[in-house]
């Protein structure tokens, strides 16, 4: 059962990731490096604003916040107070706080969104009543620029895996040994709520795929 949850798990996350990684790859393409970044600007707000609310709940004394600069965009930090848990909290951080901001936002703009996702085999289909329920909207497209930005600079980059791998390695660890211990229905409650959270996500990371694709496609040929 706890092998079953887990592999659910890191199934819709990685194909979380592998969505966020192609979505940067093609509208890097688009923009053929012109103004990308300045482009990116909500997302990255998102990004880096997720990392400091990560740090206050662990108790990561933030030193420095940077937006755009040469060293690109960071949040430096010190030690969390809550040992391994916190450096995965700050490093995923921006998954959680990019698919909450895009659903606070759709329900700031008056989209309405799916209450819930049984399973990722449904995304197509959400997807598809979802578009022709709202893209007469100009709200509708508002959102999508912001679903595109956000959903681009989503994943942890590879500082934020570097310095959370090792950390999440030991929070494994220790679920299953809570696993092992009897505490089985919290685990599973708890990482089913995560799969639920990430599959919204593919939602929305489906939507933006959708969207970007044609443009990328007539760039391409024009």
């Amino acid at each position: 059962m706890f092998d079953n949850v887990v592999i659910n798990f890191f199934v819709v996350l990685i194909l979380l990731l592998v969505l966020s990684f192609a979505l940067e790859f093609i509208w890097f393409k688009i923009f053929a490096g012109r103004n990308y970044q300045l482009w990116l600007f909500p997302g990255v707000i998102v990004h880096e604003f997720s990392h400091a609310v990560g740090c206050v709940l662990v108790g990561a004394k933030i030193e420095e916040i940077s937006l755009f600069s040469q060293k690109g965009s960071y949040v430096k930090h010190r030690q969390p107070k809550i040992p391994f848990v916190g450096d995965v909290v700050i490093s995923f951080a921006p998954i959680v706080g990019g698919i909450a901001f895009l659903w606070c936002s759709a329900g700031f703009l008056g989209i309405k969104l799916f209450s819930s996702f049984d399973n990722i085999l449904d995304l197509v289909n959400d997807f598809w009543v979802f578009s022709i329920d709202n893209w007469r909207e100009w709200t509708f497209w508002i959102f999508v620029y912001l679903l595109i930005s956000v959903l681009i600079s989503l994943a942890p980059s590879k500082q934020d895996f570097k310095n959370s791998a090792i950390s999440l390695l030991v929070v494994l660890a220790f679920m299953f040994l809570l696993f092992k211990l009897g505490y089985f229905e919290i685990i599973e409650n708890g990482v089913g709520y995560a799969i639920d959270v990430i599959t919204m996500g593919l939602f929305f990371g489906l939507m933006a795929l959708a969207i970007s694709l044609p443009i990328y496609i007539l760039k391409k040929v024009f």
